[in-house]
């Protein structure tokens, strides 16, 4: 610092994570000071955001320095080019993903975007125009001064200082001298690009046809410009961890499938989780989102799109097949391969999903057929790859991931998919045993539910344990007025002794360890429990013990559930364990159980475990189809009882019901179809199934009265949204925005979603509401309190239809999915 102080302008880049504890930070902003007041200049200085607190930023500005911060656009991967509508939570709070809480008024410093591509575009050709104008565009975000982009290799050989550096390419597709010179288009756009924007496409298009002659290089370019979107997107819909030090969508598979579903987006705010798609499609919910599904699709039809122009550029390249030629083909391929695998995955990853929250097994069957698919896609990609690439690509810790070639994550997905298969061969359908209750007021053995001598049911979910509020009206803070456990289930009325005497410094969380028992003789001799459950048929079975210091007898005593279904009297001998059942049917959503005994005897209880055994259907809902097609229904089927009759009943407006007899397609899978011509509106549906017990099981519970409705439509497209989108607004007064929507099918709701400039603040949400006497034109009116005059402000629509038909606008294949308004402000820039 003392050497610089005679040169006219001076410019620091310091690479900092805020190591230095804070008077170590004091004295290097003196020391920057006192060069100031030495060299009479402007000094500038560049700090990365990450670990750059407040209080720092306060010390660098007080010197009078000229202070840039710069942060990370999209994490460190390359998503889509804008800055993330809303990071996971994960990731949300981090001043180092993204502008998080930076962007504050008063304009005080500037900002620098850092583009940590590298993290995603390693090593495959990468260069895509149209990415990089909205890119460069979006990088203008608070007056923004400009971008920094990592070029590819920027990775190559990190954290193994020690090794021998590898070529990338075998020796017979080596075409330069340098290995940066085959990313020259990469460097070409942004370079281009990032300067003038609407710089001529003249310019790499003459390089191309130097390159692979005029009749091909059309075909390449487009290619390689189209290729470029997949890994954005990978990124964006689908990211295990936004740190490159571990995730790299080029070569890695995305971990295991099991995995790859609870991956969350990049973007929660424009893209739709799998799991939580799964969930949405389970319990028939509509989201403005993209679905994972719509992901596939655009996968599928871009590679579709990619190949063609592959086999026209083959077709065209005469006397320009050279080795540049070939490498190019093949990364294309490779990307293309990626899209494709991505595409198929998708499609087993939300089926696994379904598969994990209801345990429907054609979903299973339906996760490893698209598994394989994928696994095929995989191996397109290794074989693409084989004969060009390294077999050891060192661009980080092999643990990691980083290392190796395609040909290693092909192993592990196949082990991935053989343990699938494996639990498929081994299902045991789920649902059968619907709760575990452990009676006393000791530790609760793994799995139970806990049920005290003062839990008490309240026909809703908890209010009170251990002193905590979580749920309640009327209920001090204190926890003083109730000390137990309010529940869905648990005692109505209770006659119970003092807690018996165990061993508690013995006492393990197994059920029959402690116990729940009746009061002394001559006093009230029952006890009634209750819990919620669904309506059906089941087994109850009881445990009796008395594991307390001295053991005594117990009984005569006897159990009545519902009132109709009853053990025999019974005793309960000291030092013997007593287990009873009882077949039971719940009509009204609640299970009764009344522990009684005789007037001079004690009951007692250590567990109760309810068991469903009526036939178990698991189904997958069928919410919407195209009318005047076949509508083929599967379910997943299973009872401890040979099953009699399994039908598909259906109606729609035209008609009443009918039913059609379910096959069996694979163990435990039935299907049935509902033909055409009664595809129509109204259509409705539900599976009846009974066991030659007589016992049945509707899918829905009510069936009849409450069937599946299917929307039957070809409408597939969302409602069109028009809104002028507004640049400038002053602080201080309510925003008005309106919209102008249209759908043939009837527009279902409108909604704006608003908040800061500001990746901390989570989008607050206002129902539009339609104008009177103005035809499709729907209002909302941001209140002038949630326009705070710190950051600026920033919204956007989602729209929903009566087909369930959603998206979000400004579309994101366009421009920003949101638009920024800067907010004037009194004196303040």
């Amino acid at each position: 610092l003392e050497l610089v102080h005679n040169i006219d302008a001076i410019q620091f880049r310091v690479h900092t994570e805020a190591s230095l504890k804070l008077p170590q930070q004091e004295s290097f902003w003196t020391r920057i000071l006192n060069v100031i007041n030495k060299s009479g200049q402007d000094i500038r200085i560049d700090m990365r955001a990450k670990g750059f607190t407040d209080d720092l930023i306060e010390a660098a500005l007080a010197t009078g320095v000229q202070l840039r911060l710069v942060t990370k656009y999209w994490g460190e991967q390359m998503g889509l080019p804008y800055h993330p509508t809303q990071l996971k939570s994960y990731n949300q709070f981090k001043r180092r993903h993204g502008y998080a809480d930076l962007l504050r008024y008063p304009h005080e410093y500037n900002m620098l975007w850092r583009l940590w591509n590298h993290g995603t575009t390693r090593m495959l050709l990468w260069a895509d125009p149209e990415y990089v104008q909205r890119f460069v565009k979006s990088t203008r975000l608070w007056d923004g001064e400009g971008f920094d982009i990592h070029e590819p290799l920027a990775t190559k050989m990190w954290r193994h200082p020690d090794e021998e550096p590898f070529e990338l390419l075998q020796p017979e597709y080596r075409y330069y001298d340098w290995e940066f010179e085959r990313y020259w288009h990469f460097f070409q756009v942004f370079g281009r690009l990032g300067y003038n924007p609407n710089t001529s496409p003249e310019i790499w298009q003459n390089e191309f046809e130097r390159r692979f002659g005029k009749k091909a290089a059309t075909y390449i370019e487009q290619a390689i410009h189209s290729a470029s979107k997949i890994l954005p997107r990978i990124i964006a819909y689908n990211l295990p961890e936004l740190n490159a030090g571990t995730s790299w969508a080029e070569k890695q598979r995305w971990k295991d499938l099991i995995d790859y579903v609870s991956s969350e987006p990049s973007d929660v705010a424009q893209f739709l989780g799998i799991e939580e798609a799964a969930r949405y499609m389970i319990e028939g919910k509509t989201s403005p989102k993209i679905w994972p599904q719509q992901t596939s699709a655009w996968f599928r039809n871009i590679s579709k799109n990619i190949q063609n122009l592959v086999l026209q550029a083959e077709k065209n390249i005469g006397n320009y097949r050279s080795r540049e030629f070939k490498s190019t083909i093949a990364d294309i391929n490779i990307l293309t391969g990626l899209a494709r695998y991505h595409s198929n995955r998708i499609q087993a990853g939300v089926h696994l999903a379904v598969f994990k929250y209801i345990a429907e097994l054609s979903a299973l069957d339906k996760a490893i057929r698209y598994e394989r698919l994928a696994i095929e896609n995989w191996k397109e990609i290794v074989r693409a790859a084989q004969d060009i690439y390294n077999k050891n690509l060192i661009f980080g810790l092999k643990g990691n991931g980083l290392t190796g070639d395609w040909n290693q994550e092909l192993i592990e997905l196949e082990r991935g998919v053989i343990e699938l298969e494996q639990q498929l061969e081994s299902y045991h359908q789920k649902g059968r045993i619907i709760a575990k209750f452990d009676f006393g007021d000791g530790p609760v053995e793994a799995g139970y539910l806990p049920v005290g001598s003062l839990t008490r049911y309240n026909n809703r979910s908890i209010i009170w344990y251990n002193g905590k509020r979580y749920r309640g009206d009327n209920i001090n803070e204190s926890g003083t007025k109730y000390n137990y456990v309010q529940a869905n289930y648990g005692w109505v009325h209770s006659y119970l002794s003092a807690d018996q005497q165990l061993q508690q410094n013995h006492l393990e969380p197994i059920a029959e360890q402690d116990y729940v028992n009746g009061p002394d003789p001559t006093q009230y001799t029952y006890s009634a429990f209750t819990a919620n459950m669904p309506n059906g048929h089941y087994e109850l079975l009881f445990t009796m013990f008395d594991a307390s210091e001295i053991p005594k007898d117990y009984g005569p005593m006897w159990i009545v559930a519902n009132g109709m279904d009853e053990t025999e009297k019974f005793y309960v001998p000291a030092r013997r364990t007593m287990k009873k059942k009882i077949n039971t049917t719940i009509v009204d959503r609640k299970l009764n159980v009344v522990f009684n005994s005789i007037s001079n005897a004690k009951w007692l209880v250590n567990s109760m475990i309810v068991t469903n055994i009526a036939p178990v259907i698991t189904h997958l809902p069928n919410c919407k189809t195209f009318p005047g097609q076949d509508l083929k229904i599967n379910a997943t089927i299973s009872s401890l009882d040979t099953i009699s009759q399994i039908e598909l009943w259906y109606s729609n407006h035209n008609m009443g019901y009918t039913f059609v007899p379910m096959q069996k397609i694979k163990s435990h899978i039935y299907q049935g179809t509902i033909p055409n011509e009664t595809v129509k509106d109204g259509l409705c549906y539900f599976i009846k199934v009974r066991d030659i017990t007589g016992r049945q099981a509707n899918f829905p519970e009510n069936g009849e009265s409450q069937p599946i409705h299917v929307i039957v439509t070809e409408d597939y497209e969302p409602p069109a949204l028009i809104s002028a989108p507004v640049d400038n607004w002053a602080t201080g007064h309510p925003l008005p925005l309106t919209a102008k929507v249209h759908d043939p099918s009837g527009v279902k709701w409108v909604r704006l979603r608003y908040r800061g400039v500001n990746q901390h603040q989570d989008f607050r949400t206002l129902e539009m509401l339609q104008m009177k006497n103005q035809e499709h034109i729907y209002r909302a009116e941001i209140p002038a309190e949630h326009i705070r005059p710190d950051w600026d402000l920033m919204y956007y629509f989602e729209v929903m239809d009566q087909c369930g038909n959603g998206k979000i606008y400004p579309d994101i294949e366009r421009d920003a999915p949101y638009t920024v308004v800067h907010l004037k402000r009194s004196g303040v820039q």
